[in-house]
This record gives C-alpha cells, structure tokens and sequence, in this order.
C-alpha cells in the first residue's frame, strides 16, 4: 500500500480509499497524523528555528517538566537514538566505576557480550597529533 496523505488517526492511499491508520509512525505520532495543536506549535516555532543541534530553552523546561512527572528522575539527557544513549550509559558506568576506558583482553574474555565497539573512542585529544594513516584514538573524558 502507498500512502498519499494522513490526517489524525486516517490514511488515504494512492487511489484515495481511507483507513484507519493503527500503525502512526510505529508509535511516533501518538496524538495522530498533523494533529492542529501540534501545527499550531510549529508554525509558532518556526520562525525561531528547526534545529540548533545545541541545548536550548525549550529542552530545559522539557527536561524539568519530565523529572517532575517522573518519580526518582533527578536527571536526563537527550540522546538522537539508542546508539547514542548506550554511548552515553556506558561512559557514565565507566566513569563511576573506574573501569579503565578499554578493557583487558582478560577482561573482555570473561564477559564476551561486551560491546566493544562502543568503548572505542574517536574524538581527537591533545596527543593525539600524529599522521592521518595512523590516527591516535583517545578518550574524550574520564568516562
């Protein structure tokens, strides 16, 4: 089936027949396709902007709103996927615990479901000059 246009819990396809659309974005458009208070939203934002990629003022009050609404919440921290939150996870627990940033051979031999390639860093550090063929890779924090 392809999909022409959607309102609200609707979909039409490409001859115009309507349906009940149960799948909204695989749970992505909870309140419904182009919802009116969510355009509302948008065309009031718009002229502000669509993406900073930087912490803004609207992610602060979110980030308040959702430790008020969520018992023990003291904290978040807004991650683009689950990749990045697993990143994230991963350099807090190193941090924390002390774990050095790249395991033992040992280390990785008794826990074999380590996801080593998410402890290998590539940010640059301060000695981290040497030839682009043979790149240095260093931990860009402590975590």
């Amino acid at each position: 089936m392809v999909i022409k246009r959607a309102k609200d819990a609707r979909i039409w396809d490409a001859d115009d027949n309507e349906y009940l659309d149960f799948m909204l974005g695989f749970s992505t458009m909870i309140l419904g396709n182009a919802p009116e208070p969510v355009e509302a939203a948008i065309r009031e934002a718009l002229p502000r902007g669509t993406h900073y990629g930087q912490c803004h003022e609207h992610e602060y009050e979110f980030a308040k709103l959702f430790c008020d609404m969520v018992p023990g919440v003291d904290k978040v921290t807004f991650c683009n996927s689950g990749t990045e939150a697993t990143m994230y996870a991963l350099r807090l627990a190193r941090g924390a615990t002390g774990v050095p940033w790249w395991p033992s051979s040992r280390r990785l031999s008794r826990h074999p479901r380590l996801p080593g390639g998410q402890l290998w860093p590539a940010a640059p550090g301060p000695r981290s000059h040497r030839p682009i063929e043979d790149p240095a890779t260093v931990p860009e924090s402590p975590g």
